[in-house]
């Protein structure tokens, strides 16, 4: 009997050619508008072990080199485990650090060289991007490192948001990042800010000990009354003023909305959501994000098997992979073979009390600003 011929040598048969490596020689796969079709063929040979066929490595190799810098070259140093190529993943990884493939490239690395994210997070003028994409890997290593960044005085302020950013989404990293707050490690609006993060977060000892701190860094609670739907309604708003109040890092709206070309596409689009929902509907949804959450919008807690857990929406889904859409509209892509779970939560993404480090004007004018958003007419 013949033996049954395994995935990548049948496909090289089936290509009627000797080797594999010189297809991707040839003179149509190498010329640079055919970089695309030797990634495709390339893909097909997921999964096949290139240590013992040198011609066939060498070929994905020569594939690599044709994409450098772009995402199909993370896509397969990973799925190749070209070792070797970390490298050129911590380029990519410096050079695109928003960029979705980013944390594939940095989880690779991880991988690979478990110090390797730590010692870049070290580094002087760390992109507050870079933070934010190494962040999503997780692990002791980088989370000790997050810390070192979230506590050091001497690195800027948008360095040291971004890491506690990243820590807030693990129960161990979001304890740190109380602790930082405890010891007045930040002040003022940056406070303020990380405040209203520790309340939406699903540790419910956390939550209460950020609403503690809120009443005491930002006052909450010391007007229940300022925010009452009939007083807040006889308040006249203004649309600009609203305009410059959407926009308030503190509040971070666009970090999950898009109005027009502006902002992450993340949480539903208000480019025109003046003509959807009328002023007492916008009302209640700031007020309560968890009351009306829109199809497609419900927020999903994801386990995986190396421990990490990634809150998102579902992108898409197909038998082998599943897509999550983070906050700030990074999308991240997990073999379903590395998910152990996935919990539908109750709580909306968006955190309830965004509204109490405004005054009532201030969420008058919002509002009305909000409520001006509406298609324009042909």
């Amino acid at each position: 009997m013949r033996p049954i011929l395994c995935g990548a040598t049948a496909l090289l048969r089936g290509l009627g050619v000797l080797s594999f490596g010189w297809v991707i020689a040839s003179h149509e796969l190498m010329a640079q508008d055919s970089a695309q079709i030797a990634v495709e063929t390339v893909r097909r040979l997921k999964g096949a072990d290139l240590s013992g066929n040198a011609n066939l490595k060498a070929a994905v190799e020569r594939v690599v080199d044709q994409v450098r810098g772009k995402p199909e070259m993370v896509e397969l140093i990973r799925d190749f485990d070209l070792k070797d190529r970390v490298p050129d993943l911590v380029v990519y990884l410096k050079q695109h650090p928003a960029e979705d493939a980013a944390v594939d490239a940095a989880r690779y690395i991880a991988k690979v060289d478990p110090k390797a994210l730590k010692r870049i997070l070290a580094e002087e003028a760390v992109a507050a991007a870079l933070i934010t994409s190494i962040g999503r890997v997780g692990g002791e290593e980088v989370e000790a490192a997050l810390v070192d960044v979230a506590r050091s005085t001497n690195r800027p302020l948008p360095e040291r948001e971004a890491a506690i950013g990243a820590l807030i989404g693990s129960e161990a990293g979001a304890a740190q990042v109380l602790r930082l707050l405890e010891a007045k490690g930040l002040s003022g609006e940056p406070a303020a800010r990380v405040i209203r993060d520790l309340q939406k977060v699903r540790w419910p000892e956390i939550r209460s000990a950020a609403g503690r701190l809120a009443g005491a860094e930002v006052g909450r609670g010391a007007d229940v009354g300022k925010f009452d739907k009939a007083r807040i309604f006889q308040m006249a708003g203004d649309v600009r003023r609203g305009a410059e109040i959407f926009r308030r890092p503190g509040l971070a709206c666009l970090t999950c909305h898009q109005v027009g070309r502006e902002g992450a596409d993340f949480g539903p689009r208000l480019g025109e959501i003046g003509g959807k929902l009328g002023k007492e509907a916008l009302y209640d949804a700031i007020m309560d994000p968890s009351a009306g959450i829109s199809f497609g919008y419900e927020a999903w807690l994801v386990g995986l098997r190396d421990g990490e857990e990634v809150l998102g929406l579902i992108s898409s889904e197909t038998d082998t992979e599943l897509v999550l859409k983070v906050a700030g509209g990074q999308v991240l892509r997990y073999p379903k073979s590395e998910v152990l779970r996935r919990d539908k939560q109750v709580p909306s993404v968006m955190p309830a009390g965004l509204h109490e480090g405004l005054s009532a004007q201030d969420f008058a004018d919002l509002l009305t600003y909000l409520a001006a958003l509406k298609p324009v007419a042909p």
